[in-house]
């Protein structure tokens, strides 16, 4: 996990990047909490959905994010039930990460 500090005129956030496999950011997240998690949804030993649902009971403060190919009905009712926060649409920069967080900070809960 990659655990990254963004920062911008209205923006200041511990940003943890997990790719690969879920059980080692798990853990890694044990040690070092992030604001943000921006989580591919193609790791390779689950879902990003199933990722954020898992944290969700622990981290309930921390902003998920999914980085997808495309929306999809998951990915929609994911949104909508409020297992990730939001996602951003490959190819992402962290321009794009950074504008969905502030959106996502902005929205009322």
């Amino acid at each position: 996990m990659d655990v990254t500090r963004a920062n911008s005129a209205d923006c200041e956030n511990e940003i943890a990047y997990a790719q690969q496999q879920a059980t080692e950011y798990a853990n890694l997240l044990e040690q070092q909490q992030a604001d943000v998690l921006v989580v591919d949804e193609t790791m390779e030993d689950c879902s990003g959905v199933d990722f954020c649902m898992s944290l969700a009971g622990r981290y309930p403060d921390t902003l998920k994010l999914i980085i997808i190919d495309g929306v999809s009905r998951e990915m929609a009712e994911a949104r909508q039930k409020g297992i990730i926060d939001g996602y951003v649409e490959k190819p992402v920069s962290d321009t794009a990460i950074l504008e969905a967080i502030r959106n996502c900070a902005s929205q009322p809960v």
